[in-house]
């Protein structure tokens, strides 16, 4: 019954504290940037739609970090820019967050997609919310995770 938003993002939270928890331990490394495919590999949250990131536990963190999440508070991204590190928020749709994730399942790697509705564009073009369209934040960093061209997979 009702209306099913078909657009709807469902995003996971990351909290601050366990960052610091599985770069302590050895499971994330502070010296790369921190994408998606990394929190995914090092099961650091379990997500089908991208992952926001939150200031719980801003306290703990310690180590510069270089991270692009989907979206991120203002509290973490003080947090993180205080330490000398680096947030970035960076859109996925469904196809180009699965190319990231599994690319061993693409023959050709997918271009990915531009933010869909104007809400969107506007959020990810924002340099308040650290968005990579951004001018501020385009002129001096790079989505790692975001394909802007049709890449073809090398064999290795």
């Amino acid at each position: 019954r009702g209306f099913k938003n078909a657009l709807r993002r469902e995003l996971q939270p990351l909290n601050l504290d366990r960052i610091q928890h599985f770069i302590n331990t050895g499971r994330l490394d502070p010296s790369k940037p921190i994408t998606l495919r990394e929190i995914y590999r090092s099961n650091l949250v379990r997500f089908t739609d991208g992952v926001s990131l939150l200031a719980r536990g801003s306290h703990v963190l310690s180590t510069p970090i270089t991270i692009e999440v989907s979206r991120a508070s203002e509290a973490a991204i003080k947090c993180v820019e205080a330490l000398g590190g680096r947030v970035v928020c960076v859109y996925h749709n469904k196809l180009a967050l699965r190319a990231l994730l599994h690319p061993q399942k693409f023959a050709v790697l997918p271009k990915s997609a531009m933010p869909m509705t104007a809400k969107l564009r506007r959020m990810y073009s924002d340099p308040v919310r650290r968005g990579f369209l951004a001018p501020e934040i385009s002129k001096e960093y790079t989505p790692t995770s975001f394909n802007f061209e049709r890449v073809e997979r090398a064999e290795a």
